[in-house]
């Protein structure tokens, strides 16, 4: 599924190998969104009405099915769905639009990045849950910004989770797909990372 998704392509008498331009793509367009899309999840949070509540729940209901019938492009279109509903009352029109321009940017080089990791479309789901509960909490809107931001960005460590245990990344093979000493480094020195930090003090903030 990585190779139909541009992520891997395959060598004769190599195998899988990465990417690294899609790759580093990927990793840049998430790192954005899972900024823009915070502020604007935690800026519309005090303007959700109950329509977008029951709109994302049902979303979220869906997801499950997905799941249950393996139904991956369902499973993408619908978590947008559940995400509109959370950041779509966002009254910075400049922030909305740049969230839109990050899901588009995702969506054309991959048909779902939970196809490659699977595993992480159920974690998605019961953090979707926890983003709802802190919402119909009326919850403090930088704790909902922190933990979507951080939903994102598990997802992005999840890739590159993967990468590193069944692609083979190497910092060798790094260079080789990017041609740069510095640009391979930075990339292979990111996957190795066992979790991310969004920022100085926000796991502090974030709710558990």
């Amino acid at each position: 599924m990585l190779e139909a998704e541009g992520l891997v392509e395959f060598e004769r008498n190599v195998g899988a190998r990465v990417r690294m331009v899609e790759t580093a793509e990927y990793e840049h367009t998430m790192q954005a969104l899972a900024i823009v899309e915070g502020a604007a999840t935690g800026l519309s949070a005090p303007s959700v009405r109950a329509e977008d509540l029951r709109r994302a729940r049902s979303a979220n209901q869906k997801l499950r099915q997905c799941l249950d019938d393996f139904d991956l492009a369902a499973f993408t279109r619908k978590n947008r769905e559940f995400h509109e509903a959370l950041f779509c009352r966002c009254p910075n029109p400049q922030i909305l639009d740049l969230v839109v321009r990050g899901w588009q940017r995702l969506q054309m080089p991959r048909q779902s990045t939970f196809s490659s990791v699977p595993e992480r479309a159920r974690q998605s789901i019961d953090e979707h849950d926890a983003l709802l509960e802190l919402i119909e909490s009326h919850a403090d809107p930088l704790d909902i910004e922190v933990a979507t931001r951080r939903h994102r960005l598990n997802t992005l460590q999840a890739m590159r989770e993967y990468q590193l245990a069944h692609l083979g990344l190497t910092e060798r093979s790094a260079v080789e797909r990017t041609g740069s000493d510095s640009t391979a480094a930075l990339y292979f020195s990111q996957c190795q990372r066992s979790s991310v930090s969004v920022a100085a003090g926000e796991s502090d903030r974030a709710p558990q």
